[in-house]
This record gives structure tokens, sequence and C-alpha cells, in this order.
């Protein structure tokens, strides 16, 4: 996420700030079937008496991180979204969120400790100034950004620096009123696809490549090369180690881009395919490691992406490794988490 310089203000401040969210709170009970993708919405600006709560509910090891922010809006906004991550995901898993524990991949991507369960749950947290979001499937890698659209006098320094030749050729030519527009849009993409795949921005930024002009359909132009192949070199691994007749892998054609639209709120979805292994699905001998086949499918499927407005003035994408998601977009409201957490 792309850092901002920001001051304390003062909790009137902040509450008159606070930016509108566009979703709607749910009126229907949560069910997250194996196709669905939840987004959830929330100000991370939040009274003091529920932010107590929330911190309540940290680790000792978010409690230490949250200190380390010098700001105190910084620092209150990192309790928030955590306690938003704690309290949204406790819902689905039927626990206390107090008692969640989170790992950490290679880069920093977190996931449900195997002590808490929920092995086919994934989640992923992002949050600009006051706005949080948090993307919630099942078995699907998924990654979520989302930034203030902001003048950005730097953006076409910063698109050269660290964006293909060919986004920062195209982004010169657009008019200066349009840049700001159209740099948040390539970085959220970008990001949220890289978040999904835990590789995280810092060294892939240039080989990613996504359509960013406004007006222009939400497309993946490019992968990193030899990306899916070293995904399929850690499955075999696994599969060799654990069930060897559960993978066939066998190199497949690249399928053409194609564009379609989620069944969810008709949010524009584009999908891409990457060359893929094929999957011979599990026999009855290998019915004791579904985990396994689930693992091999998340790293083959095909990618999809799309751009989000969860609130006037902000650019956000999200990306998921499924052909065909039904996207639900909801908002978090905080009161009532507060309410469900010092009822537990």
């Amino acid at each position: 996420m792309l850092n901002t310089i920001a001051t304390s203000q003062s909790l009137a401040m902040r509450k008159a700030s606070r930016s509108p969210l566009l979703w709607p709170i749910p009126s229907e009970p949560l069910d997250l079937q194996a196709n669905h993708v939840h987004l959830w919405a929330a100000s991370v600006d939040v009274p003091p008496p529920f932010l107590r709560v929330f911190s309540a509910s940290l680790s000792d090891d978010e409690i230490q991180r949250a200190g380390r922010f010098h700001f105190e809006q910084h620092r209150n906004r990192f309790i928030a979204g955590r306690g938003l991550l704690r309290a949204v995901l406790a819902r689905y898993l039927c626990a206390a969120p107090k008692q969640i524990k989170f790992a950490y991949g290679t880069n920093g991507k977190p996931c449900l400790a195997k002590s808490t369960g929920g092995d086919n749950l994934e989640f992923n947290l992002a949050h600009s100034e006051d706005v949080a979001l948090l993307a919630v499937t099942r078995t699907f890698p998924v990654g979520i950004d989302v930034e203030r659209i902001r003048p950005m006098p730097d953006a076409a320094e910063l698109v050269a620096r660290f964006f293909s030749p060919r986004e920062s050729a195209i982004f010169r030519g657009l008019p200066s009123e349009e840049q700001s527009s159209a740099f948040f849009s390539l970085w959220t993409r970008k990001e949220a696809l890289l978040k999904a795949t835990g590789e995280g921005i810092g060294h892939l930024l240039n080989q990613v490549e996504v359509s960013f002009l406004p007006g222009e359909p939400v497309r993946i132009i490019r992968m990193p090369e030899g990306f899916q192949r070293s995904l399929q070199h850690a499955l075999q691994a696994e599969a060799a180690k654990n069930s060897p007749s559960l993978l066939r892998m066998g190199m497949a054609c690249p399928s053409p881009l194609q564009k379609g639209r989620g069944p969810g709120r008709g949010v524009p979805l584009h999908v891409v395919h990457p060359t893929v292994p094929s999957i011979t699905p599990p026999g009855p001998q290998d019915r004791t490691a579904p985990s396994l086949f689930l693992s091999a499918w998340k790293a083959t499927a095909p990618w999809t992406l799309c751009n989000l407005a969860p609130a006037s003035g902000f650019a956000a994408a999200l990306a998921v490794a499924d052909p065909d998601p039904c996207v639900k977009t909801w908002q978090w409201s905080f009161e009532e988490t507060g309410k469900r957490l010092t009822n537990t």
C-alpha cells in the first residue's frame, strides 16, 4: 500500500471527515458458498469505546505492531483494521475474535493458523486513510487493494521507475487531469493481483501488466514469465510427498483472454487463463487428502480481476483465482461489532 503522510487529528475531526461508504449493510444471512467472494467495507475511524473493545481482541503481536506507529491516527486505524479482520472472520468461523490465530507466508501474506481451523477460508485486508476493505472466500487465493485518489505530482516518475516500459509510455500520453485516477487504477489492480498470489509488490510490479486507461475494460495483460511454472513445481513436490496419484501434471495450451460478468452484484470482471497443468480428480484413495487437491486447483485456476467502488473518491480492485466468482459487497457496522464483542 502506498504510504501517505498524516498527522494526528481529534476524534471530532475524524468523524466529520469519515468517507461515506456506498455498499449496503447486509439484510440476509451470510452464506459463503464455494464460488462466493464476500467483500466488506468499513470505516477505521471509530469512537474510543469501540477502539478499546477492538484492541482487547488483538494478539500481543498485533498490539506490539500497533505501538510502532508514530501517529495516533495511524495506530488507531491499524487497531480498527485488525479488529475488523478478527470480527468478520469470527463470524464465518463461529469463534471468538480473540481466539483466532494467524500464520504468515514467505512474503508476509496472512492466513489462518492450523490451530484456528477453517483451512479453506481465504481472506485479504487493505485500507487507505479511513476506508478498509476485506475480501473473504473459500479455497480461492484472493487479493484486494484500495487507495484514495489524490493529486500525485510525481506519478509519471513513479510509473517509469516501478512499472513496465509499456505502461510508462501509455501513462505519459494521458492528459494531466486523467493521470491521478489512472495511476491509482494501475496501482490497485497490480497490488490486488500480487497480494492474491502471495508475492507482494516487492519485486514484480514491472512484470505484471494490467489495463488502466479511463473507460478501458479491466484486464490482465501479462503475468510474470515462469510464475505459474514455479507454482506447479511446488505443487508437484507436495503431491509426490503426500499423494503421488493425486496430480497428473501435463501442460495445457494457454486460453485466450476472456471477458465476463460475475453473477453477484453485477461487478464487471475480467478473466485470464494462464498456462496450467491438467489435474486428475482425486480417486477414492485420495479422499483423505482433500486439502492438497484444493491447493492444486487454487494454484492453477484462471484469475479474475475487477474494479470496486466502496466509497466516492477511492480506487479499489479485487483479484481472485476463480474464473466465475459471485461477488457480494457489503458494509460492516463497527457499532454492531462492538456490541457483539462486549457480549462475547
